[in-house]
């Protein structure tokens, strides 16, 4: 009777340490991100610096898990690469996106408010600039119950931040795809 090679890996053991990578470090990078967005707010003279920061989180997060992921999946081409990216992208918007939503809908109206304001100033003077729809319909959509519900309601930002989100990380997956593909080191902070 032949016995299995050391180095075939059990595919139930894969899933589960994938997972625990990108639950891991997407909960880490989304808190994290969230903790800088939070500092940009309360400190707006450093909001550039602290945005920065924030999108950062984001980047080591995919960069170190992926450091971790290639523990498992020796043979990485592109597609994996950008498709354990784009996963952790789903795992870090969509914790952002329910912690905006109920931050939102239940804790912090205030913010929400300010939002609101700002688009209805937003939409107005994208309107008088442009003559984008008729005045009638201006009025209906700044109208209070259709404005707060359907322009800038919290599920509608909450939504719009995991749209926003995805992209970033797809981006984010391309351009470490694309540097990683080819490294024979596991360690992509090391010189191939």
């Amino acid at each position: 009777m032949e016995e299995a090679p050391e180095y075939i890996i059990n595919p139930k053991v894969n899933k589960k340490q994938t997972l625990f990578i990108l639950i891991k470090f997407g909960v880490g990078a989304a808190l994290l991100g969230m903790l800088f967005d939070q500092l940009a707010y309360t400190f707006p003279s450093a909001n550039f610096l602290f945005s920065f920061l924030g999108s950062l989180a984001p980047v080591l997060a995919c960069t170190i898990g992926l450091v971790y992921y290639k523990q498992f999946n020796s043979n990485l081409k592109f597609g994996k690469i950008f498709w354990f990216c784009l996963r952790m992208g789903l795992v870090v918007s969509t914790i952002q996106s329910i912690f905006l939503y109920l931050n939102l809908k239940f804790f912090n109206r205030a913010m929400l408010e300010t939002l609101r304001k700002f688009k209805m100033e937003e939409l107005i003077a994208f309107n008088q600039q442009y003559n984008w729809i008729s005045r009638e319909d201006l009025l209906k959509q700044t109208e209070p119950a259709y404005f707060n519900t359907y322009v800038c309601g919290p599920g509608v930002e909450a939504t719009g931040s995991f749209f926003w989100s995805i992209i970033f990380f797809m981006v984010i997956g391309l351009f470490i795809a694309l540097f990683n593909r080819n490294r024979k080191s596991k360690n992509p902070f090391q010189q191939a």
